[in-house]
């Protein structure tokens, strides 16, 4: 499977920067993280319908 049909979800700054390196699609989990393309303030943000909106929206 190619990364570009792959989403990586990451509470760690180092995890954000090595999925986006991988050429994935990366959702960060919590403050203080930069670069994420979906940044969520916690894990009861995670949904599969807003997963799924940010899966057609990127």
């Amino acid at each position: 499977m190619p990364p570009q049909a792959c989403i990586g979800i990451e509470d760690a700054q180092a995890g954000i920067d090595a999925i986006n390196a991988s050429g994935m699609r990366s959702v960060g989990i919590g403050a203080g993280l930069t670069g994420a393309q979906l940044l969520l303030p916690s894990t009861e943000s995670l949904t599969w319908p807003r997963l799924s909106a940010f899966w057609q929206n990127v």
